[in-house]
């Protein structure tokens, strides 16, 4: 329930929201409703915005994980540098990523407006015929394009 609530939220840049065809508003209006409402449930402290440490809450994440780095730097035992990519960290830089193309601002918090937007244009680029509804090909053809994201997120 809280991934599939900030997932909504974050189509925001341009993606989650694709990860279940069930969940997907078919038409703006919905989702303009559907942002909104999982906007305010993801914003747990009620200050009107959503910073790195909600999102990853709302993603099922522990808000420490959202500071993470996607690198774990270590030597080896023949004294070489070693550096892999964390599990943890992975995700974490792929909403770190994805909050950032979302905040134009640039304040470090995602507003409703900013969400709003990044949901809007997700949504007119995924429907290819224009006629403000999303058929289920056109829902299927998002989530497809998507799935590198998804998978990485863990979704």
């Amino acid at each position: 329930m809280r991934k599939a609530i900030f997932v909504t939220m974050l189509t925001l840049a341009a993606t989650p929201l694709w990860a279940q065809a069930d969940a997907v508003p078919r038409t703006r209006a919905a989702l303009e409703q559907a942002i909104s409402q999982r906007f305010t449930a993801s914003d747990t402290n009620k200050d009107g915005a959503i910073d790195q440490a909600e999102a990853a809450r709302a993603l099922g994440m522990s808000p420490a994980a959202a500071r993470a780095t996607p690198f774990e730097y270590s030597i080896g035992a023949d004294g070489r540098p070693q550096l892999r990519v964390s599990q943890e960290g992975a995700a974490a830089g792929m909403l770190q990523m994805m909050f950032g193309q979302i905040d134009s601002n640039g304040d470090g918090k995602l507003q409703l407006g900013e969400a709003q937007a990044a949901a809007r244009q997700r949504f007119d680029r995924a429907d290819r015929n224009r006629d403000g509804t999303l058929s289920g090909a056109e829902i299927e053809a998002a989530r497809a394009e998507l799935a590198p994201m998804l998978g990485a997120l863990g979704l």
